[in-house]
């Protein structure tokens, strides 16, 4: 699930500014952080990347993908049960239309067999758009200060480096505790 997510994300502006903490299953990501090499310019790129792909496909997508959900699968109803599918369409569109296009796109074409409830669809949209919040909070928490890529003159560290370095420890050894108390394993994506 991580490299579906992923995938609608620039991987270039991500592979060397993001390191992914997964669950046990190494399916979903439960944490991020930013690559204490990562250039300023870089997490900025990487942050913008992640905001447009957190952008709402609006109502007009969300009803074509529920047309095509509505046309492949089997609608159930108890014998007698009156469904106005009209009023029905129009709350599943102005739930899901919240979402962004890929998001809605991929869940809705998953291999539904009956036609979802609408609880359903909202968990595996939710599950999905959570990924891309925990990778945009980690990179909304970097401090601006590092130099940009084109700034660093290569010279020896500074006293400020070297606290910028010891900082970045500290948190992902906290990372790392926080993983084993919530029974995760750590790993990065590979490409």
């Amino acid at each position: 699930m991580v490299n579906d997510v992923v995938q609608h994300v620039s991987m270039a502006s991500l592979r060397h500014v993001l390191q992914f903490h997964h669950d046990a299953s190494f399916e979903r990501i439960v944490a991020c952080s930013v690559i204490a090499t990562a250039s300023a310019d870089d997490i900025r790129s990487a942050e913008r990347d992640v905001e447009a792909s957190l952008s709402p496909c609006g109502p007009q997508h969300a009803l074509n993908e529920m047309s095509r959900l509505r046309m492949s699968t089997v609608f159930a109803t108890q014998q007698g049960q009156q469904i106005d599918l009209v009023a029905q369409n129009k709350i599943y569109v102005e739930s899901l239309a919240c979402y962004p296009a890929d998001i809605l796109t991929k869940v809705c074409r998953e291999r539904w067999r009956f036609w979802p409830p609408l609880v359903d669809i909202i968990n595996v949209c939710d599950n999905l758009l959570r990924e891309r919040r925990i990778m945009l909070a980690a990179l909304k928490r970097e401090p601006r200060k590092r130099p940009t890529s084109g700034n660093d003159d290569g010279g020896a560290p500074t006293a400020e480096d070297r606290a910028y370095v010891a900082q970045r420890v500290r948190e992902a050894k906290e990372a790392l505790q926080r993983g084993a108390v919530a029974g995760t394993r750590l790993g990065s994506v590979r490409n």
